[in-house]
């Protein structure tokens, strides 16, 4: 079974990868970030009875103008990979705040990090960190290339930092429209 979802998980990376080359056009719709990042959550502590998890939120974090299924893919593949390159039980922390401009999205773990010479390509299609000798963990090099996809289409940023003492921090933002009665919601791509 576990193969058989991998499997389907790479048909369908495949199929996304190459409809955001082409014709991705993201559905905006009013969501509740915080709520959506506790719903996966909930679902990955299921999937991952050993991981830990903490949610800190800085500030009231805005109702937000996105693509459920874009978001959920990006937030999806930040958190498995937090988990999959944690080595034991992860303890992945996930900061969600309202800056100035934008909605932020920090994904920190305290795993393996990213080498600084790598840190360039993960984002590029198929790359994967490491070599095809050295690699512990199955994947496609799909997963970051679909992330800073959306993450772009909804203009949106993304970027890798090492997190402290050790670990990978993915952090991405979404740009912010000030309406005229001072409220903030995501502006569109």
């Amino acid at each position: 079974m576990k193969e058989t979802q991998r499997l389907h998980n790479l048909v369908n990376d495949l199929l996304l990868s190459a409809k955001l080359e082409e014709a991705y056009q993201p559905h905006f719709e009013e969501l509740d970030l915080s709520l959506l990042v506790h719903d996966l959550i909930a679902e990955l502590e299921e999937k991952y009875p050993t991981s830990h998890f903490k949610v800190e939120e800085n500030g009231d974090i805005p109702i937000v103008q996105a693509d459920l299924s874009g978001l959920n893919s990006v937030l999806s593949n930040l958190l498995e990979n937090a988990i999959k390159y944690s080595q034991g039980d992860a303890d992945v922390t996930v900061r969600l705040k309202q800056e100035l401009k934008h909605a932020s999205v920090e994904i920190a773990d305290q795993g393996v990090g990213i080498p600084d010479k790598e840190k360039k390509h993960v984002f590029e299609k198929f790359y994967r960190v490491g070599s095809e000798d050295t690699r512990s963990t199955k994947g496609t090099g799909l997963g970051l290339f679909i992330v800073k996809q959306i993450v772009k289409a909804h203009g949106g940023t993304i970027q890798v930092l090492d997190n402290q003492p050790r670990g990978t921090l993915m952090r991405f933002c979404l740009p912010l429209k000030q309406k005229e009665n001072a409220e903030f919601v995501l502006q569109k791509a």
